[in-house]
């Protein structure tokens, strides 16, 4: 697999911390210097509202008792194997979720929002491009609480794995994936629904409610009559509209979806019209709390990124997080400014040293350092290292001493990779055809750390899916998965250099023994 989240050495967060002020001033400068502003959040954002993270959340004494995890319990299955287990689980997020109130972080970045990200030049012209009613700011989470909707317009949020606010019904076969006003295919909570959840047993019998829910006037009946709701259309059981473990049922929302590629996109068209001019388009990302446990939210940060200064654009990656703010790849920390610190903390800080910057004056903040503060003990080490001629041009052929393979080369998975990829594939294949369509596809990548964007998806398929009939057995994936699949965008593009590199260094061997040069490299 690609790079993944490794904690720093203790010299190194030993520096993190030292240096910590000064990285917030810059973390400062780049956002108040931005044109636009990407918020990425994972569990450790909502962890500063009081909401449990993943290593928590299922950590009470009666599932203790049954041996279940999070990664455990979070599976669709206990819906038929013990349906009084799964909505006791998904009942009390679904509680507790509500009656917590979102943290003051989320309120500082709307106000870093309304002041620097909206009806702007940059806001307007990317709204021309997309067509929504997005500005220059853009919220993108992991997390299934809907705090970001109670803050953040709908037009401007993205949650990648659903949330515990939207219900479907379990029955694949039930879901209107052309989904309309009338023929929906996810329902919204009632406001004043809650689950009966047992104080010591954590489940959810089926019966009457905590708080049940008026019957809507002059609408469809909502589902949400007992405490296991049932589906309107087919009265099966219905189930949290969230994307869990080994889930091949999830219905996705998809015009949240599409507004998030069309605004990305935008984005990243914008980056390419400005190359050249008088100024760069700058994007200052902002990722909070994304540990690495799930990488999605990790992985999208580096990527987005990457791609925006590929295509002429200035991205800085701020990312905060206390135990890994690191980037996955050494190669990434030049364009990061690396925070150990709590969410709420560090936005609070940043806030006010943006507050202070802002005071000085425009000229102030148009010189204010915003480059990510380098790092002794994180040095970084070129892509191109791998040369054996000492040049950096990538070429030579050597064989790099850490991993043992040549320029071009990608490392295999390891044996217990290979387990994981089959099992993740197995889970997903619920009705043991053997095979994978599009949506399920995405859903396995999407648990193995592999997060598709734009038209990766398209792009997978098609390599995937030889014969065109929409499905893809495990070898086919596999060898997707191990021809380069794994590899997040900037690593494939590193991949495509280095095989550039060696089909050079060849072109350029061959010249010189057909010339009666010994090659020096």
């Amino acid at each position: 697999m690609g790079a993944g989240p490794s904690a720093p050495k203790d010299e190194q967060m030993e520096e993190l911390k030292e240096t910590t002020d000064e990285s917030v001033q810059r973390a400062a400068a780049a956002i108040a210097q931005a044109d636009v502003l990407l918020l990425l959040t994972g569990a450790g954002w909502s962890a500063d509202s009081g909401l449990s993270v993943y290593k928590d959340v299922a950590d009470v004494q009666a599932y203790r008792e049954r041996d279940l995890t999070y990664s455990k319990i979070c599976e669709p299955h206990w819906l038929e194997d013990d349906p009084e287990l799964f909505f006791g689980f998904w009942g009390g997020c679904f509680n507790d979720y509500r009656e917590t109130r979102e943290h003051e972080g989320y309120h500082i970045v709307k106000r870093w929002r309304d002041a620097l990200f909206d009806r702007t030049k940059t806001s307007r012209t990317l709204a021309a491009r997309h067509g929504g009613a997005a500005q220059a700011f853009y919220s993108f989470t992991s997390n299934v609480d809907a705090h970001h909707l109670r803050v953040f317009g709908e037009a401007e949020v993205r949650e990648c794995h659903g949330n515990s606010e939207t219900w479907q019904c379990s029955d694949r076969a039930c879901h209107t994936f052309a989904e309309s006003a009338d023929a929906p295919s996810r329902w919204a909570a009632p406001s004043e629904f809650r689950f009966a959840v047992d104080g010591e047993t954590h489940n959810a019998p089926d019966g009457a409610p905590s708080q049940p829910a008026a019957a809507p006037a002059g609408k469809p009946q909502h589902g949400f009559v007992g405490n296991h709701p049932k589906c309107p259309r087919c009265a099966k059981c219905m189930r949290p509209s969230i994307l869990m473990f080994a889930d091949s049922d999830w219905c996705d929302d998809q015009a949240q979806r599409d507004r998030w590629d069309a605004w990305q996109s935008a984005v990243e068209e914008q980056a390419v019209a400005q190359k050249g001019g008088t100024a760069p388009l700058r994007v200052a990302i902002l990722e909070v709390g994304a540990g690495g446990n799930v990488t999605t939210i990790r992985n999208l940060a580096e990527t987005t990124a990457e791609s925006i200064n590929g295509k002429g654009g200035v991205a800085t990656l701020i990312r905060v997080n206390p135990d890994l703010p690191l980037a996955d790849s050494n190669r990434r920390q030049a364009s990061t400014i690396s925070l150990p610190s709590y969410g709420l903390a560090a936005v609070k800080k940043i806030d006010a040293a943006m507050t202070a910057l802002r005071k000085q004056g425009e000229a102030a903040v148009a010189t204010a350092d915003a480059s990510p503060l380098p790092l002794r003990t994180v040095p970084i080490v070129p892509v191109e290292s791998n040369g054996g001629d000492g040049s950096g041009s990538g070429r030579g052929g050597g064989v790099d001493p850490t991993t043992g393979l040549k320029p071009g080369e990608i490392a295999p998975s390891s044996p217990e990779q290979l387990l994981k990829i089959r099992e993740t594939f197995d889970a997903i294949d619920t009705d043991g055809s053997g095979t994978l369509d599009r949506e399920e596809v995405k859903n396995a990548a999407l648990q193995l750390g592999r997060c598709f964007i734009g038209k990766d998806l398209d792009d997978a398929m098609a390599a995937m899916d030889c014969d065109g009939n929409g499905e893809v057995d495990f070898d086919e994936f596999c060898e997707w998965w191990e021809g380069g699949g794994k590899l997040s965008a900037s690593e494939r593009f590193d991949l495509k250099w280095a095989q550039f590199g060696a089909r050079m260094d060849q072109v350029l061997s061959s010249a010189l023994a057909g010339a009666g040069i010994r090659n020096p490299a």
